[in-house]
């Protein structure tokens, strides 16, 4: 027995019927179908990173508590659309941004993003919330993204 994993992403909410069908080769050679009983997944909200809703939809799923990190997760939002649905980049290789590029795109000035510590927090809120993911990519000067 093999374990096997796949993600599916949809571009609407709603009930969906899989029924998965595995093509092998067996011990002797010969090509094999082995079916599985039907899944029904059920999409109940969009997965955020997508950035397929607007700022407006945003709202009906994330209460942002600051206009700072309202503006962040939309601007970020767009950067992952435009890096993996129009620049088709690999999903770990979308949305990445510098906090000078978070500044400069979401138009927010740079106290909110490094200046007090309740300034500084607005990202780190968004980190634990789930909703961002800040990483340091070692090799790449000013590469503390988000």
């Amino acid at each position: 027995m093999q374990s096997i994993k796949f993600s599916i992403q949809t571009a609407q909410l709603g009930t969906y019927r899989l029924a998965p069908q595995i093509t092998y080769i067996d011990d002797s050679g010969q090509t094999k179908l082995s079916t599985t009983r039907l899944v029904e997944v059920n999409v109940g909200s969009m997965p955020i990173q997508m950035g397929a809703m607007d700022s407006n939809e945003n709202k009906k799923f994330v209460n942002f508590k600051s206009e700072s990190a309202e503006a962040i997760f939309n601007f970020l939002q767009k950067a992952f659309q435009q890096d993996y649905v129009q620049m088709k980049l690999s999903q770990e290789r979308s949305g990445w941004r510098t906090l000078m590029e978070i500044v400069r795109g979401a138009h927010i000035s740079r106290y909110s993003v490094y200046g007090s510590s309740a300034g500084s927090q607005v990202i780190a809120k968004l980190q634990r919330e789930g909703l961002v993911e800040v990483r340091i990519f070692e090799g790449e000067r000013g590469r503390a993204v988000v």
